[in-house]
């Protein structure tokens, strides 16, 4: 599915394993580091200004950076926070797992975290509850409301392409100056 809608949005993109695979022969489901290491390399053997990979039910995308860093889950946050709070201002919602660093961004805005319980159905519901203009879970499930109330994968990756192609700068200068805390 990924591959027919960025083609019909005009992305120019290669992709890896792109087809159904329930034995995940090719990595683990779940889109961390460790399972990440051939989308890593790919993102520097095409020169790419991005990488994407998603969860076995794509309901998280996890960012790879043009060399081919894999970008934490609170930073990809941050990038979208910095990018909403220039239209909208709203509380955010984030689980118990996320560090500080989602604080100290959302204050800057004069707006309010609300932490929840780790599980994608609280992030969903309290989202909505709070009319929070953004929710994060660490494990990579991002909701952005203005889009759509559930935690879409393929749009936030929509969304995401969208943020770094105004940069103007590279994705990995651009996460460098971001905060880190584990």
């Amino acid at each position: 599915m990924v591959p027919n809608i960025l083609k019909k949005i005009g992305l120019k993109a290669t992709f890896l394993f792109d087809w159904p695979d329930p034995k995940f022969s090719n990595r683990d489901p779940e889109p961390k580091p460790e399972s990440l290491t051939a989308l890593c390399k790919k993102v520097v053997e095409e020169k790419a200004d991005l990488g994407i990979a998603f969860d076995g039910d794509g309901y998280r995308a996890i960012f790879v950076d043009d060399t081919g860093k894999v970008i934490m889950t609170e930073q990809s946050a941050i990038l979208f926070l910095r990018d909403l709070m220039k239209t909208q201002r709203g509380p955010v919602v984030a689980n118990i797992e996320c560090s500080d660093i989602i604080e100290d961004e959302v204050r800057k805005y004069g707006e309010n975290v609300f932490r929840i319980p780790v599980g994608h159905t609280f992030l969903v519901q309290e989202t909505k509850r709070h009319s929070a203009v953004f929710g994060v879970e660490k494990s990579g499930h991002i909701c952005v409301p203005k889009f759509f109330w559930f935690d879409g994968a393929i749009i936030n990756s929509i969304y995401m392409n969208e943020i770094v192609s105004r940069f103007g700068q590279k994705l990995s200068e651009v996460v460098k100056e971001l905060p880190t805390r584990l």
